[in-house]
């Protein structure tokens, strides 16, 4: 799924703006996503209070527009397979990011599974650079 959008997105930016893109993208995933959220969840948006009301704004504003944004806006320089490949270590990221400022706790498990993940990085990146 993640690779077709990629790919749509970046013959939908062939010509046009990121803003253009954007606009066009984002009403497409809210159509998409609300009624399912809704069938899925039914009755849970009454309890959904003000402050995370807020909260849910700002993410979807910040990850969902800005992110995805300058996503569009780089696939015009940067090949969509080194943005797939940072997309993938996304999660160990955010893993880290959660015990420095959170101080979230992690099993072994999870350290494995970043470390798998990274050193794949790292090797497809190793064995895959252009020598020149």
């Amino acid at each position: 799924m993640w690779s077709t959008y990629l790919l749509t997105s970046r013959q939908l930016r062939q010509g046009r703006s990121v803003t253009w893109v954007m606009a066009h993208v984002t009403p497409v995933a809210t159509a998409v996503t609300l009624p399912f959220s809704l069938l899925v969840f039914p009755g849970t948006i009454t309890e959904v209070t003000w402050r995370a009301a807020l909260f849910i704004v700002l993410l979807a504003m910040i990850t969902g527009t800005v992110a995805h944004g300058l996503m569009v806006y780089a696939q015009r320089s940067v090949p969509v397979g080194v943005i797939s490949m940072v997309q993938v270590s996304q999660p160990a990221l955010a893993v880290t990011w959660s015990v420095l400022f959170l101080g979230s706790s992690v099993v072994g498990i999870q350290v494995v599974g970043m470390a798998l993940v990274l050193g794949g990085l790292a090797a497809i990146t190793y064995f895959t650079r252009r020598s020149g």
